[in-house]
């Protein structure tokens, strides 16, 4: 059956009455073919939610309708975007379309090519509209509104005004919140937790009304929404080659992170490196309820275990681990310093992100791990040797030594600059800007120092369940894994330069 269409929104003088559109339209019916009169009077042309025409596509969904006939292109829309999905809609149904006085027939090729260039353009719109609602989406970000998505678990959300809008920001809950700061704190500091056994304790706790699963826990662990964000995790993701969209004084320990981007299909959850490069970050307007340095623990903790599965699937990759891993830092150009592949330990060496993504040249001293590890681990145990127990840092960050981190971040990135301009710099410039490259290195050797002589004057809270004459006397018969979990606990960094290695303590 033919469905013969007709919308007029005004009476006018020299508009075609709906009466003649109709005849117009049974003027093009081919021997006396049944149709079908549709007529909405009094309903403009950028509106579709009209009665007979909402009839009309009913009927096509149907099958009853086969082909549909109108006076002229816009009867059906004036607006070409849902001109275009209702030519999607005919062309899904099979239905043919006929505009009479246009000649418009999608039964014959130039009605066909007028139809796909109507398609092309409505598909411009569409796509148009999409990256204008990402523009928004990555500004609001970019601004710390709020965004869209499920309230993050131990969190409320609340209305608020930010920069003259209205928009919505999140507060701890408190009893919920004790949850989340209950499974960093187990997976943190309990040298056998993982995700799964975390969630099991947690399910069988009666005071906790709701049942976890290892992928959920692993979720708020990896998820820095929680996070006090201060200098540390601005390094960390900056290592991570996440966008940051605020400088580093505006990370003061105090607020929460927000990440969000294209990740490309890969799961959330995951947080892979390669997803994080596709992420941006913003200080939110949110409270932070877990310290940098549990969460950072967490991350290391699960990065480790997450490399200790292909160990089990591939015992000589176990030859390239160390318990430093995630510790050491090159000084020239503030990324981590890493571990290279090798076919046994003797050949595994330290090198630095930096050299491998070619924007770090300054480094001439090879070392390798083994020789690293024999200094750092001399260190530690003199470290130890007098403690009866391994302190943590304190659960609150301090602001002054968050302060100075911040300031050697500052200090990394202008050394950073330095170098990218030594490579287009004629000898003359390039030995000024080796002055003022070892100028900034002093500069930060002595912050470090400051950083030093405050956390030893820190007042810590013990870690229960490690014993320091256990370590003492039993090092070399402990795991990757364990030595790992200790030098986190009292080691802040390893800083690994061409004069000697700087073992920086808690």
């Amino acid at each position: 059956m033919v469905g013969i269409y007709g919308r007029q929104s005004v009476d006018k003088k020299d508009s075609i009455s709906i009466e003649s559109q109709i005849e117009k339209g049974k003027s093009r019916l081919i021997d006396d073919e049944p149709y079908k009169v549709y007529i909405d009077k009094g309903f403009s042309g950028k509106n579709t939610q009209r009665p007979d025409f909402i009839r009309l596509i009913k009927d096509i969904k149907s099958g009853l309708i086969h082909k549909v006939i109108v006076y002229k292109i816009d009867r059906i829309s004036r607006a070409i975007v849902d001109f275009g999905k209702i030519m999607e809609t005919f062309s899904e149904y099979n239905v043919e379309f006929v505009s009479v006085s246009e000649s418009f027939d999608t039964s014959t090729p130039i009605g066909k090519a007028m139809l796909y260039i109507v398609m092309v353009f409505a598909q411009l719109e569409r796509e148009t509209i999409q990256m204008r609602i990402k523009d928004n989406y990555y500004a609001r970000g970019a601004n710390a509104f709020g965004l869209s998505g499920m309230t993050p678990y131990g969190y409320k959300k609340i209305h608020t005004i930010h920069l003259g809008k209205k928009t919505h920001t999140y507060e701890p809950e408190f009893e919920v919140s004790q949850v989340v700061r209950t499974i960093f704190d187990m997976y943190a500091n309990e040298d056998k937790s993982t995700l799964l056994n975390v969630a099991t304790r947690l399910t069988d706790n009666p005071d906790i009304p709701r049942n976890f699963t290892h992928t959920f826990v692993g979720r708020i662990l990896k998820n820095p929404f929680y996070v006090k964000a201060d200098s540390d995790i601005y390094n960390y993701y900056m290592a991570k080659n996440v966008k940051m969209n605020n400088e580093v004084d505006d990370y003061t320990g105090e607020k929460g992170l927000y990440l969000y981007g294209d990740r490309k299909g890969v799961t959330k959850c995951h947080f892979s490196d390669e997803a994080l490069a596709l992420c941006h970050a913003t200080v939110a307007l949110h409270d932070g309820i877990i310290d940098s340095s549990t969460w950072l623990k967490c991350q290391r903790k699960m990065a480790f275990r997450g490399q200790n599965t292909s160990i089990g699937r591939n015992k000589s990759v176990a030859n390239k681990k160390s318990w430093l891993v995630g510790l050491m830092k090159c000084p020239y150009c503030g990324k981590s310093a890493v571990i290279t592949a090798g076919k046994n330990r003797d050949n595994i060496y330290v090198t630095c992100r930096g050299r491998i993504e070619h924007i770090c040249y300054n480094r001439t001293t090879a070392y390798k791990i083994a020789k690293v590890e024999r200094e750092v681990e001399t260190e530690l145990l003199n470290f130890l040797s007098g403690k009866t127990q391994i302190s943590t840092r304190e659960d609150k960050t301090d602001a002054s030594i968050n302060q100075l981190k911040i300031e050697i971040t500052k200090i990394d990135e202008q050394i950073q600059l330095l170098i990218t301009a030594m490579a287009n710099s004629e000898i003359t410039t390039i030995k000024y800007i080796d002055e003022l490259i070892s100028k900034l290195d002093n500069e930060k050797k002595e912050k470090h120092l400051k950083i030093s002589d405050i956390t030893a004057k820190q007042a810590k809270s013990p870690l229960d369940g490690i014993d320091i004459s256990d370590v003492l006397g039993n090092w070399q018969d402990y795991s990757i894994a364990k030595k790992q979990r200790i030098a986190e606990c009292a080691i802040d960094n390893v800083i690994i330069a061409n004069e000697g290695l700087t073992v920086n303590f808690y």
